[in-house]
């Protein structure tokens, strides 16, 4: 249909389809773009594999290959319209530093290693007297390996 291309003038006045939003506008449309975006890239490389074995889990994708094959064209084809939204209404991509996203999110695991210790675990019934022995120092171990890694990724001047 004529005039539903995003690029597309609605008002026919000439103007870019930027001039239509304002400025906040324009950042809750980029930040909601931006989520589904990364929703997308997530989900477009978990359908094209491989998939990830941990030792304490194990990422499966139960799909046959036809619709993991449709699923992942979609995708595409979700992803080939967003780039015309963002050309249209001249969205630019944001850098994001993936250093400190690292870092942020070591920060938060090694912290949450504390409530794995022996006294912590107290609030799940009584705890063998020799678990703190064995589990408590491999958990302070992992949680300074943990925060080591956090502090090599922190920008410098940020610190």
């Amino acid at each position: 249909m004529a005039g539903d291309e995003v690029g597309a003038d609605p008002a026919g006045k000439g103007a870019g389809l930027s001039d239509l939003l304002r400025e906040y506008q324009r950042n809750s449309l980029v930040a909601t773009l931006r989520a589904c975006e990364k929703s997308l890239r997530e989900a477009q490389e978990q359908l094209r594999g491989p998939l990830t074995e941990g030792i304490l889990y194990r990422r499966v994708l139960n799909l046959p290959a036809g619709r993991r094959q449709s699923a992942l064209d979609l995708v595409e084809e979700c992803l080939a319209l967003l780039a015309e939204i963002a050309r249209g209404f001249d969205l630019r991509p944001a850098e994001e530093d993936l250093a400190q996203a690292i870092a942020a999110s070591m920060t938060v695991c090694w912290a949450n290693l504390g409530d794995a210790k022996s006294g912590k675990l107290r609030a799940y019934g009584e705890v063998d007297p020799r678990l703190g022995e064995a589990l408590d120092p491999s958990l302070d171990r992992l949680e300074r390996l943990g925060l080591a890694i956090a502090s090599l990724l922190q920008v410098p001047g940020r610190e």
